[in-house]
Order: C-alpha cells, then sequence, then structure tokens
C-alpha cells in the first residue's frame, strides 16, 4: 500500500464502502457509508463524535453532534486493488492511534440489465408517482383488495412478480407491469427485477407487500400520500391486531398518524426513490429475507424522523410467520446476512403524529 497525494471529491467517495476504527486496534464499525446529505451510514444516532462528514480542500473530516471536525484525514494511501484508507489523528486523543477509514469490496450492487427477467408493460397513459412490486400467485389477495377509489384516483402502478403456474401468468388484472419469476424467493426476484436501468426504479416511493396482506386502493394512496408529506425514506403501515404480528412496535396504535421509529418490516416496506437504490443490492441472493429490516436502518444512517409506522392506514396480515418456509433456515439466513453488514435489531421509537391536536383554542 502506497501513500499518494490525492485530492477527494465526493465523486471518488460516494460508491465505497468502509471499515472506520483505530489503526492498531482494529475497527468498531465494520459497515460504513458516507450518505449525500452529509450523514454517516454505519453509526448509531448516539454516537455523538462522528455525527456527520464534510469536504473541505480536497479532504475528508468526520464532524461531532456539536459541528467539531473530530478527525482529519490527511494520508491517502492506495492498494494494489484501487482501494482507498485515509487515515487521521483524532484531535481528542492527539499522542493516541490514528482513525482510519478503510475501503473495503461491497457485499453487492445493483443487478445489471443483461440477464433480467422480461417485463411485461401494459398502461392505458404515462406513469404514475408511485408503485407497489408484488410478489403474487393465483391466490394472492390482492384480486381481493377492495377498489374504493376510482382506477383514474390511483397514485400508484401495479407490478405483478408472478409466482404461480406458467399458464396462468396471463391472467388478466389491473397490473400496469407483469414479470413471471415461479423459480425465485421474494427477495432475490425482486433484486433480479429492480435492475440497473429498470423503469421501476423510477417512482417516487415503492411499496413492496407480501401478498398475504389485506388493503385497499384508498389507503394505499394515503399510504404514498404520507410518505412524500413527511419526506419519509422507509416506511410501513401498521398491522391490525385481528390478524398476525411479529413484532409489537409494528400493531397499530391508536391515536397517532404516524409513528417515527428506528425499524420497519420486510413484510410490507415502502421506499423513497433514494432508499430503494441504496437498499436493493441486499436483496441479493436472500431467501427468507430474515435481517433485511434489520440492515435497512443502517444503510439509510438510522434518521430518527426518515423511518416510520403508518397508525393511519393498517393492513390485516393473515398469516403467520413461517407458514410457508423454513423459519429455522430462515434465522440462520438473517444471522449470515447481519453479520456481512454488521447490523443488529433496534425497535425503538423515537416520536408520533398525533392524529388530533393535544389542545385547540380559538386565537383573536
Amino acid at each position: 500500500m502506497a501513500r499518494i497525494d490525492l485530492h477527494l471529491t465526493w465523486e471518488m467517495l460516494e460508491r465505497r464502502t468502509w471499515t472506520f476504527g483505530h489503526r492498531d486496534n482494529g475497527p468498531y464499525s465494520r459497515f460504513v457509508r458516507l450518505l449525500p446529505d452529509g450523514r454517516i451510514s454505519g453509526f448509531a444516532v448516539e454516537n455523538v463524535n462522528e455525527r456527520r462528514w464534510g469536504l473541505e480542500g480536497g479532504k475528508l473530516s468526520i464532524i461531532d453532534a456539536w459541528d467539531r471536525k473530530t478527525t482529519v484525514f490527511d494520508e491517502v494511501h492506495l492498494d494494489d486493488e484501487g482501494r482507498l484508507t485515509l487515515l487521521g489523528g483524532f484531535r481528542f486523543h492527539p499522542v493516541g492511534t490514528p482513525h482510519m477509514l478503510k475501503e473495503i469490496p461491497s457485499p453487492a450492487e445493483l443487478a445489471p440489465a443483461a440477464g433480467a427477467p422480461e417485463l411485461l408493460v401494459k398502461r392505458k397513459g404515462e406513469p404514475r408517482r408511485n408503485l407497489v412490486v408484488l410478489r403474487a400467485n393465483e391466490e394472492s389477495l390482492h384480486h381481493q383488495w377492495p377498489r374504493e377509489l376510482k382506477d383514474d384516483d390511483r397514485t400508484w402502478d401495479l407490478c405483478v412478480s408472478f409466482y404461480g403456474k406458467d399458464e396462468n401468468f396471463d391472467a388478466p388484472d389491473f397490473a400496469e407491469y407483469r414479470a413471471l419469476q415461479n423459480k425465485q424467493h421474494k427477495f432475490s426476484a425482486l433484486y433480479d427485477l429492480l435492475h440497473e436501468g429498470s423503469p421501476l426504479l423510477d417512482y417516487d416511493y415503492v411499496m413492496l407487500p407480501d401478498d398475504d396482506l389485506m388493503m385497499n386502493w384508498r389507503d394505499i394512496n394515503e399510504m404514498f400520500a404520507l410518505c412524500r408529506d413527511y419526506k419519509l425514506q422507509l416506511a410501513q403501515p401498521a398491522l391490525d391486531p385481528s390478524g398476525f404480528a411479529n413484532h409489537a412496535i409494528t400493531l397499530r396504535q391508536w391515536g397517532t398518524l404516524l409513528r417515527f421509529t428506528s425499524f420497519v418490516e420486510l413484510m410490507i416496506p415502502i421506499f423513497s426513490r433514494e432508499a430503494l437504490r441504496m437498499c436493493v443490492p441486499t436483496f441479493k441472493g436472500s431467501t427468507g429475507g430474515f435481517g433485511l429490516d434489520n440492515i435497512w436502518p443502517k444503510l439509510l444512517g438510522h434518521p430518527r424522523t426518515g423511518l416510520a409506522v403508518l397508525d393511519k392506514t393498517p393492513v390485516v396480515h393473515t398469516r403467520p410467520q413461517g407458514a410457508t418456509y423454513d423459519i429455522g433456515k430462515a434465522l440462520r439466513e438473517g444471522d449470515e446476512l447481519q453479520r456481512i453488514y454488521d447490523a443488529h435489531a433496534r425497535h425503538l421509537e423515537y416520536g408520533s403524529v398525533l392524529a388530533q391536536p393535544l389542545h385547540a383554542t380559538n386565537g383573536w
């Protein structure tokens, strides 16, 4: 590894993955990315010393919760494989070993367009703002979703990734897109479908529901509206207690419009356009999907108001966990995936938006 004179730019840093820690004592965060808005993916929001990053004069700096530069990386090294290592002293321990950002190979990227499944398109007009991508077969509940608004008022297109029998693939429905993917599990199929250059990545928000959820068209409209109005990166509708739930944090709470959380379950995530591009690579090779919902918040930098459970628009989960797959195998896969991304479960609530104000007074 050779030391080089390099003026760093955002273009050089945006797609790289790092470990972060002390040079001689090993990393204390094994999966770090620098986010476009200045936040750091890989640290909990409680970490006050490494809250943000900045670039000044071609040097990368780490900034704490009080906007002080805690580390300025003034050494750049390049190894034989073209990966960077940055070294810089931590200002509060001037005689200690320097901090080190060491580039590592990314676990996965977006799939290439070559070899992607054929996407059949059937639409009447221009694409809508939002998209629902549903893994479905002949028994999927989307055929029963109550249509409580006219089709022209729908703010979302539908893409059906079909895993039923080949002969039933062309059955008529209201989907704008359709792809036959009946040899794959949900997230590995979605990884192939949401490839580099896919038109499905061009929507403002994208929902990825399971096919055993009961909801209605009007509520789906409102889910997307809430995501837009509150500028959410990742969200999910709350689960109605009349159905099955895996995590208490996802159960509907009365009196709130939404709750800002540290966790959104993989059963029905709603991604912003930017968040989807960041998180889709984690889908690669996944069968049960376990562990993914602990990784996504970390990739997004654990935002305090970026993730939410939408209590206003609950859905009913009609099947218990593990009804259609080997839950033991899925849990083992999830443990390994979380190890790769150095992610852990965090079920926290940061606050909520009330459905009605606490007090109302007349002005004068």
